[in-house]
């Protein structure tokens, strides 16, 4: 169990009391407010915020002057603006071309999930595709403030209109029950929503004690893992991204009219693209390669590429299938990718050790385990050559500088 197990019972059990105490009426009015404006916010600040780039604030969010994208292409370094296509550019290049001022410090740690995202891949170039992404992003949250002080007004007076009928005297033994069983379920969303915006940050060197706390904790990492999906299962729209680009004429050519394959993937093929999901989760990369001390292209290039590669393969799967002969590639692949899963692991966890105990390791013993991640990183690329994983997905290649 960590600190920050300890901190999440802690909440909980606060909350619990606080319920107790008032009973359920009192608890509910309470927490009723506050979390239909949330929900208000979460859920309807992307489609207000669609709604209105598709009408009248498109100039305002996307226009060349006077714009949030103009603003936040102003703050990006000129080198942004030379990089060619997100196919064509490694995340060294864009984390050098973000340079060391406030975009460079915020994005670095997220330069290959940047040249990952799909808006960013189907946009001109990748300055295109990240001021578009970016000023999206400021303009829902906007939006969502905007929903959220709203709906708390509103809820407010309705709170002050209901506490007009609560009663003055004590709350009966089952009203304080009932409110107990509220106050922890307010505690438990108050965790979930701290563990999603400290995620958000997991990439930065000083959230190198948080992360190893993290790693061990009993409690938190499991409910961390479920939310920081959230945000991609409630907001990933690929529909969204093209629409974007489009409105903004900063599409490739070709692009439009598009839609993604529908190809139905067999349920072999569905356990064998979760194998190539599973691997280096998108979530732990900024944990993992964001420390500045080992933040370099001998862990991130290898590191990005296996990932990168592992997604494609995904992306193949579900979009095409393993082609002809398909039952007996999917039965090999993922006989391969399963003799895989031990392997991966050891690489998680080696350089989840290395990022997180870096400066307190002694030179030798920091020299072995990077040797051991290396020899990992060769073993898991020979793998994929010897069982025709490469051949069916295409070329992975490795540098070592």
């Amino acid at each position: 169990m960590s600190y920050i197990d300890i901190a999440i019972i802690g909440l909980v059990v606060l909350t619990c009391l606080v319920g107790l105490w008032k009973g359920f009426f009192k608890t509910f009015i309470g927490m009723f407010g506050g979390i239909i404006a949330l929900l208000l916010a979460i859920f309807l600040a992307k489609p207000i915020a669609e709604a209105c780039v598709d009408g009248f604030a498109r100039n305002f969010v996307l226009g060349e002057t006077g714009s949030i994208r103009s603003f936040v292409g102003g703050l990006l370094p000129e080198a942004v603006k030379g990089l060619g296509q997100a196919a064509s550019v490694t995340p060294e290049a864009l984390s050098e071309a973000l340079g060391s001022g406030i975009f460079g410090f915020f994005l670095k740690p997220f330069s290959g999930l940047l040249l990952g995202n799909q808006m960013v891949q189907e946009a001109l170039t990748v300055y295109d595709g990240i001021t578009v992404l970016l000023s999206m992003l400021i303009f829902s949250v906007i939006v969502g403030i905007a929903l959220f002080i709203i709906a708390r007004l509103l809820m407010c007076l309705f709170t002050m209109f209901a506490k007009s009928f609560a009663r003055d005297g004590k709350p009966s033994g089952l009203s304080r029950l009932l409110g107990g069983l509220l106050g922890l379920a307010r505690g438990v969303l108050y965790a979930g929503v701290l563990l999603l915006v400290a995620s958000v940050f997991t990439g930065f060197p000083f959230m190198s004690g948080y992360n190893a706390e993290l790693d061990k904790s009993v409690i938190a990492k499991p409910v961390n893992e479920f939310v920081v999906k959230l945000p991609d299962k409630l907001f990933n729209d690929e529909d969204l991204f093209s629409k974007l680009l489009d409105r903004a004429g900063l599409s490739k050519p070709g692009d439009e009219g598009e839609k993604p394959n529908d190809y139905q993937m067999t349920d072999a093929e569905q356990q064998l693209k979760a194998d190539f999901d599973d691997a280096i989760p998108a979530s732990r990369l900024p944990e993992l390669l964001g420390t500045e001390e080992v933040g370099n292209d001998l862990f991130n290039q290898p590191v990005e590429a296996l990932h990168a590669y592992n997604r494609m393969a995904s992306d193949h799967l579900a979009s095409q299938g393993v082609g002809e002969d398909a039952q007996e590639n999917c039965a090999r692949l993922h006989e391969a990718m399963g003799a895989l899963k031990d392997t991966y692991a050891a690489l998680v966890s080696d350089l989840a050790t290395f990022v997180a105990e870096y400066g307190e390791m002694e030179e030798a013993a920091r020299n072995e385990l990077f040797l051991r991640i290396r020899a990992t990183i060769d073993g898991i690329v020979a793998a994929y050559n010897d069982n025709g994983i490469t051949a069916q997905f295409g070329e992975l290649t490795i540098r070592w500088e």
